[in-house]
C-alpha cells in the first residue's frame, strides 16, 4: 500500500488566519526534475523559524528555505546525510550573515522526508514535532534537549534524528517554538484518528488569537481529489513494499490459508481413511472392525491440529518480532544521533542497531526496507570513522576447497597477478593487462597453475607452501621444508633453492626480502631468520648473524604473536602486525619501536585495530605508506610511515556482506588506488568509483 501525503497550512497572526499565501517557512516538496538519482523517490517537508519579527524576516527566511531545498535534492546519499548536508548549508549562510551583518538572527528547523512509507526526522535548535498514531501522540523529542544550539551561532550544530514506519492515518504536525506552552493532549483531535480538513479547523481553534505557522501532513493510502497534496514527482517512484503493520497481516493471512489449505487436505485423508477402516454396514453379518487405529487417529488429530494452531501463532510472533526490530533499530539510530561529541556511545549505538539488523535479516533475507536500515547504519558508522567506500566485485571465483592465504602484484608494466591456495598447496598466476582489473586475454580468464602440492621441481618436492612476493623480475615462493621456489612468467619455468639450517624452523609463516637478503618469521621458534644472496643467485645463512635482532630497550618485539610484517624497500624500517590489534614500526638500524598501536589513536584512528591480518609498505619516498588490513574491524587503514593515519577503507560485497570482514591478504596498486583482496574462494577487486 503506498501512501499519500495531503499537507495543509495554517499562519495566523495574533488571531487573524493569513490566507491566500503561504507562509514563510513552509515547505511540503517532492522531488524537482533535476533532482539527484538518490532523491526521485523523497518528498520534503519543512519547518523553518528565525528570530526576529516575521515581516522582517520572511523575504530571509524563504531564501534559506530554497536554500535547504536546493542542496538537498542536489545531494546523493542517504536520506539523513542528505539532510545533514543541506542544514550545514543553510547554517554556514545565516552564520556568515550574522558575522557580516548587525541584524542577526538564529534559527530552529523541523524537517522530514519521507521514502517508500518511511519518515526520517531531523531537528536542530527549539523545534518540535508532534506524530499522531491510533493509541496517541509521540512527541519528538520526548524530553527536552540538555543542550539547544540554536542555527546561526556556531558551525557545530546539534542534530536530533527519528525514524518512523509510516501507516495509514498517520499525522504529522510542525509548529512554532513559541506555541509548545500548549499541553500536549490539546492536540489529539488534530492528530489522533483525524484528517487535514478537520485537524486545521482545531488548530485553529488551538492557536487563538497568538500568532504561528503550522504545517500538517496526513499520511494516507485513498486521498481526496479536492485536497493539497504534496506535489507529485515527475518520475513517479515505485510502489514501496508494505509498512511492517501490513506485511505481519499478510504474513498472517498467508500463515493462516496455508493453514486452512493443509487442515481441508488432512480432513479430507482422515474422511478417506476413516471409511477404508470402518467398512460400510450392510448388514447383521457384518465384520467387527478393529478400533485399534481409530483410537489411535482420535488421539493424533488434536495434536496435528495444535501443532497447525501453533505454526498461525508463530508466524504472527514472528511477524511482529520483525516490526520490533525495525523500530528499535530506528531507536538505536536516534540515540546514536543524539549522542553529539561522545562517539563512543553512537558507536554502542549503532553496532547494537547492526546487531539487531542481523537478526532482522534472520526473519526476512529480502526486506528491503531492513537493508536501507542498515546501509543508512554502516554509511553513520563510515561517517564517525572517516571511512572511505570502495566498489568490490569479484575478480575470479576459485573451485569449492580452495583456501587462498596469499596475493602479489607483478611489477612493471605488464600486470599479472600471483595468488597462493595453502589448502591445497598451490599456487596460481593470473594473466591481466596493466591495470590489473581485466584479464589479458578475454578468451582466457582463468589463472595457470604454476604449482601443486607433489609436484617434483628438480630433486625437490613441493609440500607445504606458506607465503610468496614478487621479487623484482620472480615470483618467490617458500616451502615450509625450507626450499625458496622462483616462477619467472616471461620463461614460465621454476627455479628451487634449498636454503641451509632449515631444520632450525619451527613454524615459518611469512617471507621478505630486502636489500638482497632473505627474511622468514618463525612464529613457532619467536625469530626472524636472515639468509643472504650467494652468488649462484641462492641464499645462504651467515652462523654470525641469523636472525634480526632488536634494541633491548625497546619493546619486546614478541614474535610468537607476530602475524605479519613487512621491510620498507629504502631504509630497512619494519611494521609489524600482531592478531590482538598490536602495531609496532621499528627503525631497524636502531631496533626501537617509533610508533605503536597507541600512537595511532592519538594521530587519526578512530577505533582501535582488532584482529588484523596483514601490513603492507607501498610506494617510495614521500609517496610511500603503510596499509594494515584489519578483519576484525572490516577495514584496512592507510598510515604514514610517521604514524598518522592518512585514510580507511571498506567494501561491500554485491549482497551486501562487507568485504574485508573475511579477507585473508591484499595487494595494492596506486594512482589510482586498487585493493586486491582473497578470501578463501575468491580473488576481488576493490576500487575507488
Amino acid at each position: 500500500m503506498e501512501l499519500q501525503a495531503i499537507t495543509g497550512q495554517l499562519h495566523v497572526i495574533d488571531g487573524v488566519v493569513q490566507a491566500g499565501q503561504t507562509a514563510p517557512g513552509i515547505l511540503a516538496q517532492s522531488a524537482p526534475q533535476n533532482a539527484a538519482r538518490e532523491r526521485r523517490k523523497d518528498f520534503l517537508f519543512v519547518h523553518f523559524s528565525l528570530t526576529g519579527s516575521g515581516e522582517e524576516t520572511a523575504v530571509y527566511t524563504q531564501t534559506l528555505i530554497h536554500l535547504l531545498s536546493s542542496s538537498f535534492y542536489s545531494n546523493s546519499g542517504s536520506v539523513t546525510s542528505a539532510l545533514r548536508k543541506a542544514i550545514i548549508a543553510t547554517n554556514d549562510h545565516l552564520l556568515r550573515h550574522n558575522i557580516n551583518s548587525s541584524d542577526t538572527h538564529e534559527g530552529a528547523i523541523s524537517c522530514a522526508v519521507m521514502r517508500n512509507n518511511e519518515l526520517f526526522t531531523l531537528q536542530v535548535g527549539e523545534s518540535i514535532t508532534y506524530l499522531g498514531h491510533d493509541f496517541g501522540i509521540e512527541l519528538l523529542p520526548p524530553k527536552p534537549p540538555s543542550r539547544i544550539m540554536p542555527m546561526g551561532r556556531s558551525a557545530g550544530l546539534d542534530f536530533r534524528f527519528f525514524h518512523h514506519s509510516l501507516e495509514e492515518g498517520n499525522m504529522l504536525l510542525f509548529m512554532d517554538p513559541r506555541l509548545t506552552h500548549l499541553p500536549v493532549q490539546s492536540f489529539k483531535p488534530v492528530l489522533v484518528d483525524s484528517e487535514v480538513e478537520t485537524g486545521l479547523d482545531s488548530l485553529r481553534h488551538l492557536v487563538g488569537d497568538d500568532s504561528g505557522r503550522l504545517l500538517l501532513v496526513e499520511f494516507t493510502a485513498n486521498a481526496p481529489t479536492d485536497l493539497p497534496l504534496a506535489t507529485v514527482a515527475d518520475e513517479a517512484p515505485p510502489s514501496p513494499p508494505p509498512t511492517s503493520s501490513e506485511k505481519l497481516a499478510n504474513d498472517s493471512r498467508r500463515a493462516a490459508s496455508k493453514t486452512a489449505m493443509g487442515l481441508s487436505v488432512f480432513t479430507g485423508w482422515l474422511a478417506d481413511f476413516l471409511a477404508s477402516v470402518r467398512p460400510p454396514n450392510d448388514g447383521e453379518d457384518a465384520p467387527v472392525t478393529d478400533w485399534a487405529v481409530p483410537a489411535a487417529i482420535a488421539v493424533i488429530i488434536p495434536i496435528i491440529i495444535a501443532v497447525i494452531v501453533m505454526g498461525v501463532y508463530v508466524k504472527q510472533g514472528q511477524g511482529q518480532r520483525f516490526a520490533d526490530i525495525k523500530v528499535e533499530i530506528g531507536q538505536h539510530i536516534a540515540y546514536a544521533d543524539s549522542a553529539g561529541d561522545d562517539t563512543d556511545l553512537a558507536r554502542e549505538h549503532y553496532a547494537a542497531a547492526l546487531e539487531l539488523a542481523a537478526e532482522g535479516e534472520t526473519l526476512r533475507p529480502e526486506d528491503t526496507g531492513l537493508g536501507r536500515l542498515r546501509i543508512q547504519v554502516l554509511t553513520e558508522l563510515d561517517s564517525l570513522d572517516s571511512v572511505v567506500r570502495l566498489t568490490a566485485q569479484p575478480f575470479y571465483e576459485y573451485e569449492e576447497g580452495t583456501g587462498l592465504t596469499a596475493v602479489a602484484l607483478r611489477d612493471g608494466f605488464e600486470g599479472g597477478i600471483y595468488t597462493i591456495d595453502a589448502a591445497n598447496d598451490a599456487a596460481y598466476y593470473h594473466h591481466t593487462d596493466q591495470t590489473y582489473l581485466n584479464a589479458a586475454d578475454p578468451l582466457k580468464d582463468t589463472p595457470d597453475q604454476i604449482l601443486f602440492a607433489g609436484q617434483a621441481i628438480g630433486s625437490e618436492i613441493i609440500v607445504n607452501l606458506v607465503d610468496g612476493l614478487w621479487d623484482g623480475d620472480n615470483y618467490a615462493m617458500l616451502d615450509s621444508t625450507g626450499l625458496l621456489l622462483a616462477q619467472y612468467p616471461d620463461e614460465g619455468n621454476v627455479t628451487v633453492a634449498p636454503l641451509g639450517l632449515a631444520s632450525d624452523w619451527q613454524q615459518p609463516t611469512d617471507i621478505d626480502m630486502f636489500n638482497g637478503r632473505l627474511y622468514i618469521l618463525d612464529t613457532g621458534a619467536g625469530e626472524i631468520w636472515k639468509y643472504f644472496a650467494d652468488s649462484n643467485g641462492g641464499y645462504v645463512a651467515d652462523s654470525d648473524e641469523r636472525v634480526i635482532t632488536f634494541d633491548a630497550s625497546s619493546l619486546d618485539p614478541d614474535l610468537t604473536h607476530m602475524i605479519d610484517f613487512d621491510i620498507y624497500s629504502e631504509d630497512g624500517s619494519l611494521i609489524a602486525v600482531y592478531g590482538d590489534g598490536r602495531v609496532r614500526y621499528y627503525d631497524t638500524r636502531s631496533g626501537r619501536v617509533s610508533w605503536d598501536e597507541a600512537d595511532l589513536l592519538n594521530n587519526g584512528l578512530q577505533s582501535p585495530l582488532v584482529a588484523p591480518i596483514a601490513g603492507k609498505m607501498i610506494g617510495r619516498g614521500l609517496n610511500s605508506s603503510i596499509f594494515i588490513a584489519d578483519p576484525g574491524s572490516g577495514r584496512i587503514v592507510q598510515i604514514s610511515r610517521a604514524g598518522t593515519v592518512l585514510a580507511q577503507y571498506r567494501a561491500a560485497t554485491s549482497d551486501g556482506t562487507e568485504l574485508f570482514n573475511n579477507l585473508t591478504d591484499f595487494a595494492i596498486a596506486e594512482n589510482p588506488l586498487r585493493i586486491f583482496v582473497t578470501t578463501p574462494t575468491t580473488l576481488y577487486t576493490a576500487i575507488l568509483e
